[in-house]
């Protein structure tokens, strides 16, 4: 029966049949069990098994977003990811996942941890429609573990709203569905609640930019009420910090359409928040410099430069406005371009005048879109450390350590061009950088080094909190352990 049913059901791509990544994963796990089953008693695997069992992995990475669960097409749910995870440790030829399904007619992209995925494909034929949604160019979109764009998955309290076109991320036509469940009555009950109707007609494909990898897709599911085809394109930027695209209505050839109202819709993950374009330029105005900062506390009624001569404190627009008396200092520069190395000699030079030793915490951001920037506060933290190094006495603990790893790529170029260089670009093109940083963070063990009392302690793999530990044995305020 296995040997009939599995071409039947299973796609040649790995999908399955009624285009559910849940589907697909239930599928997998049968699969394995029987595989399992069979070697266990030397039985001989059939060939359609064992060509299903190969096939069937890359399919599954290929719906994974960064948190290891599945996206959210026909019916599937997330599924638990480390569910998912032990089922794919299973496969032994470690199938690579690729980027174009043409069978289970899916798209995605891919650049750094960034990912997104398009349905490309009509609603499945017989009972394999009585799951499907009507979610045609709908996309999913996660950059490294966090979840951004998605559809609204499945339930069966809210089955009927859930499998129509609103509930996902794509374009709806005067609030109606591309495709409609078969009303309750005689043939419900007889085949179910099949999905009728939808695209007769979907394309898709995929081209490099200069502006990243694109998908341009098109479908025809409304062209029978409103005579208009939807056509979408998403391009994913080389470095995984930009999804743009848009959506273009087209009156369908030989036919007159007439006004329609419509609605573009991304449905946010419950766990981001959307912040208006305003509110990021008043936040980064308000980072940007002195200026802005005084202004943005202003507007809570806080006057900062009272407050800091309330409490004792000399405040300043520079380090060179600082005399030798100084004891208490707050530094507000108009822009972020100052010198670290400065500031934290100054600051050493304050602080070690207390007999009783000092705390001095320095941080310096290397995390940033700009490379050139974040290469500069590489070398500058790094000749902060060798000067704080060579003045502070043989009794000072220096620890250095980061908060997070990142990810930073060489896309293009030849060997020998200046990494902060760009590549020529295409005709009518803008030029393209060679260097990326990923936007979000990386899962790698990050460095902790130390010299002075304690520091041999750090060492190999520790955890963040055994520094806490390590700098109170320091002070003498708790034993080494």
């Amino acid at each position: 029966m296995l040997e009939s049913e599995i071409p039947r059901q299973l796609l040649p791509d790995g999908g399955f049949a009624d285009r559910s990544p849940e589907t697909l994963l239930h599928a997998y796990r049968h699969v394995v069990m029987v595989v399992d089953a069979l070697k266990a008693i030397d039985h001989p695997i059939p060939g359609v098994l064992l060509s299903a069992h190969d096939r069937m992995p890359p399919m599954l990475r290929f719906f994974r977003h960064g948190d290891g669960a599945l996206a959210l097409f026909h019916g599937g749910r997330e599924c638990d990811r480390h569910t998912i995870a032990g089922l794919l440790a299973r496969d032994e030829t470690r199938g690579a996942s690729f980027l174009h399904a043409p069978h289970s007619q899916y798209q995605r992209l891919n650049a750094v941890k960034s990912y997104a995925v398009m349905d490309c494909g009509p609603i499945p034929e017989g009972v394999y429609a009585n799951t499907a949604h009507a979610g045609c160019l709908s996309f999913e979109f996660s950059a490294g573990p966090q979840r951004l764009i998605v559809n609204c998955g499945a339930s069966k309290k809210w089955d009927g709203m859930l499998r129509a076109t609103a509930a996902h991320s794509t374009v709806t036509l005067a609030d109606t569905s591309m495709a409609s469940i078969l009303s309750p009555g005689f043939a419900r009950g007889l085949i179910g609640a099949r999905m009728m109707g939808g695209p007769q007609e979907v394309t898709s494909n995929r081209r490099e930019t200069s502006h990243g990898w694109c998908i341009e897709a098109r479908h025809d599911g409304y062209a029978r009420r409103f005579g208009i085809v939807h056509e979408r394109r998403l391009i994913l930027s080389p470095d995984g910090a930009a999804l743009t695209g848009g959506d273009t209505l087209r009156p369908r050839a030989m036919r007159k359409a007439g006004a329609v109202a419509f609605a573009v819709r991304f449905h946010v993950h419950p766990d981001v928040r959307v912040t208006s374009a305003q509110e990021v330029s008043e936040f980064a105005g308000a980072a940007a410099g002195r200026d802005a900062v005084l202004a943005a506390a202003a507007k809570v009624g806080v006057n900062v430069e009272s407050l800091a001569g309330k409490n004792g404190y000399a405040f300043y627009s520079s380090l060179q406005q600082m005399s030798p008396s100084d004891k208490r200092v707050v530094v507000l520069y108009p822009t972020g371009d100052f010198s670290v190395g400065d500031a934290t000699s100054r600051a050493v030079h304050i602080l070690s005048q207390n007999k009783r030793g000092y705390f001095l915490m320095v941080e310096w951001d290397m995390h940033t879109s700009n490379v050139e920037s974040g290469l500069k506060h590489v070398i500058e933290m790094d000749n902060t450390i060798r000067q704080t190094a060579q003045s502070v006495g043989k009794d000072t603990l220096i620890i250095f350590t980061a908060d997070h790893s990142f990810d930073i790529r060489l896309l293009r170029g030849k060997r020998g061009d200046p990494l902060l260089s760009k590549t020529a670009p295409a005709s009518g093109s803008p030029a393209a950088p060679k260097v990326a940083v990923g936007d979000s963070h990386s899962g790698e063990q990050v460095l902790a080094a130390a010299m002075g009392p304690g520091a041999k302690r750090v060492r190999g793999f520790i955890r963040n909190t055994d520094l806490f530990h390590i700098m109170m044995a320091a002070y003498g305020w708790e034993k080494a352990r």
